[in-house]
């Protein structure tokens, strides 16, 4: 397709202007360093830091093909440095309507489980745990998202910007297909080149918004094939994470309450 990049960068300009994520804020900070810095090394470094810290997420995924937007939510909490943490991933009407994913290093828990009674917890080992749709992450974990930027590219500062009452700078870079389509399961993978082949790109743009204490605020990607409002397909993910003190706690199910299964390929899930 001609014009696949223009129309990635459209998709992340619709994405971000008509979503939000209703994580509560920090209080406001003056952002000073991003303007003297390379912007790819500001980006480097606020994603160390930020791989280091405890959050509070919120994430949006807003599917739109023909003409229907189905929008998932992703709340909870995360210690970035140990690998766990708590999260709801929610869509209205679906068939499980939500699901609660507790993760730890090794272990990937989750609720409800098709095909089992009220209160059985899946688990899968986190190794085993891949993502199924292109720009989601497995089991919705924020920090496989920041590691992904730690391979931007082409990385500019686009200004300055608030995100409610966060004063946070802009920056804008690409990620290439095999950063893109690293975590997904293989057969989803395959699917992810063919969209992008469509699309005629081998990267889409990235959007990512740095606090002046340097820590990823935002990230935003997004990519449309097609004509959504027909037998196209658009696809925009929001991430919101904001730093928290609170300790984060994850209360693994009994053991005789859990069952093994590999089944954590639902939308919900990632």
């Amino acid at each position: 397709m001609r014009h696949g990049w223009a129309v990635c960068m459209a998709a992340v300009s619709v994405v971000v202007a008509v979503s939000g994520c209703a994580a509560s804020p920090l209080p406001q900070q003056a952002v000073t360093s991003s303007a003297s810095a390379p912007a790819g090394d500001v980006v480097a470094k606020a994603v160390a830091s930020s791989l280091r810290s405890q959050v509070r997420v919120a994430a949006t995924h807003a599917i739109t093909t023909g003409g229907v937007t189905t929008t998932i939510t992703i709340a909870g909490v995360y210690d970035m440095r140990s690998g766990s943490g708590t999260l709801t991933a929610a869509v209205p009407g679906g068939a499980i309507d939500s699901v609660d994913i507790r993760l730890t290093p090794d272990v990937v828990y989750l609720t409800p489980v098709s095909g089992q009674a009220s209160g059985t917890w899946g688990r899968s080992p986190r190794r085993e745990v891949k993502a199924h749709y292109l720009l989601r992450t497995p089991a919705n974990d924020p920090a496989a998202l920041l590691r992904q930027l730690e391979h931007i590219q082409a990385v500019e500062r686009v200004g300055e910007e608030s995100l409610g009452d966060v004063a946070t700078t802009h920056f804008r870079g690409t990620l290439g297909q095999s950063t893109l389509t690293t975590d997904l399961a293989a057969e989803k993978k395959k699917l992810a080149d063919t969209v992008l082949g469509l699309m005629g790109v081998d990267r889409l743009p990235v959007d990512v918004w740095i606090t002046g204490d340097g820590l990823v605020a935002r990230v935003a990607i997004a990519y449309l094939v097609g004509d959504p409002d027909a037998s196209g397909l658009s696809s925009g993910f929001i991430l919101d994470l904001r730093v928290t003190t609170d300790p984060v706690r994850v209360v693994v199910p009994p053991w005789t309450s859990t069952v093994a299964t590999s089944d954590l390929g639902g939308i919900l899930v990632g």
